[in-house]
């Protein structure tokens, strides 16, 4: 009985995919991604992992893998996160969230993208590229170095979050990616 409780208020807190999400669950997670991603034109993004061809957002160095970006809703809002291991981790508040299904991005409308580096003290350039959405605020996608690579992750207030081990990690000196 108490593992069934802490396991269903993990499942709760944390949207973890291998709790089991009943159907009407799944199909209300759909009805929402498409209501968000209704307010974000920019990019193709493609459901579930990279494919051949995917933009690479990141590197791991440890094992040489590339990172891709990728989008989920998440507590009423669409967040910007990395694929890792097959799932769409987000940083949400000081936490690493894994979430399934999700959206990578495949590629740019104009094809000429590029890292531009900043800071929190600075606006985000005005060509960034949108991923995501947090009621009116867009989340814009970023990278920093951080222990074992570069990981793509989401700018949301100046601020560029990631996805590392079980926590969110933030850094006000970041990359934005422009097209």
């Amino acid at each position: 009985m108490r593992e069934s409780f802490f396991k269903s208020l993990v499942c709760a807190l944390i949207a973890v995919s291998a709790c089991g999400v009943p159907p009407e669950e799944e199909q209300l997670k759909q009805e929402q991604v498409g209501q968000l991603q209704s307010a974000l034109t920019y990019g193709n993004w493609v459901w579930g992992g990279p494919r051949s061809g995917s933009f690479v957002t990141g590197v791991h160095f440890g094992t040489g893998q590339f990172l891709h970006s990728c989008r989920a809703p998440y507590a009423g809002a669409l967040h910007v996160g990395k694929v890792w291991e097959g799932e769409c981790h987000i940083p949400y508040a000081t936490y690493n969230v894994h979430l399934s299904p999700f959206e990578t991005l495949h590629s740019l409308p104009r094809s000429n993208p590029k890292w531009v580096a900043s800071n929190a003290w600075t606006s985000p350039p005005s060509n960034a590229v949108k991923g995501g959405q947090d009621g009116d605020e867009s989340q814009l996608i970023c990278s920093f170095g951080y222990v074992d690579g570069v990981h793509p992750g989401k700018l949301w207030r100046n601020v560029c979050y990631i996805a590392w081990a079980d926590q969110a990690i933030a850094s006000n000196f970041y990359n934005v990616l422009v097209d």
